[in-house]
């Protein structure tokens, strides 16, 4: 997934980026998620090698200072993510994953790679802006692989995220919520194996 830095305002350059999260779109059936594990969960963050618009469909070519910054297992509780909202409302936030190691923001895009194995119960449908919606291709863009492994991947719906950002001139953590706010249709959560 890139996101543009028109829409990381927020975060400053030499910032650290701690964590992130995710929440179920608006319109889901369930009231609120199953538990559920992941035997491995790997995020990696980089700066991005081209704009949004040329992005390329091999995940590597897009990435630039790659880091780390997740790996391992990964399990949330029944009704980490709540639902129940309805458009034009939007669920909360499930909780935040905490990075390993924290990523210094560079300045300019912002590519997060996120590779998973299936978990042991489907979430839900997570909040993402489809294909359609207005600023895709030129502020943001996704693609998806369907294995652990994958290295290339087609266009998809990006989810909207929320970072944990510590800034350089604060020491207590702030968290920054990206101006993403139109909703589309997101995929399931489990399903995803790889997103760049």
């Amino acid at each position: 997934m890139q996101y543009g830095a028109s829409l990381l305002t927020g975060i400053n350059i030499g910032d650290q980026i701690t964590g992130l999260t995710f929440r179920i779109a608006s319109n889901s059936s369930r009231s609120s998620s199953p538990a559920t594990t992941f035997a491995d969960y790997e995020i990696y963050l980089a700066q991005a090698v081209n704009s949004v618009a040329n992005m390329s469909t091999t995940f590597a070519s897009n990435m630039s200072n790659t880091s780390q910054v997740r790996d391992g297992g990964l399990s949330f509780s029944a009704g980490a993510f709540q639902g129940g909202a309805v458009n034009p409302t939007t669920n909360p936030f499930g909780p935040v994953i905490n990075f390993d190691t924290p990523y210094t923001y560079q300045g300019g895009d912002l590519v997060v790679l996120i590779r998973h194995t299936a978990g042991s119960s489907d979430v839900g449908f997570l909040y993402s802006l489809s294909t359609t919606a207005s600023g895709y291709g030129t502020d943001y863009r996704a693609f998806f692989g369907t294995s652990f492994g994958a290295t290339t991947g087609s266009q998809n719906s990006l989810h909207i995220t929320q970072f944990s950002v510590t800034p350089t001139a604060v020491p207590e953590p702030v968290t920054i919520l990206g101006t993403l706010l139109a909703g589309g249709i997101g995929m399931a959560f489990k399903k995803k194996k790889d997103l760049n």
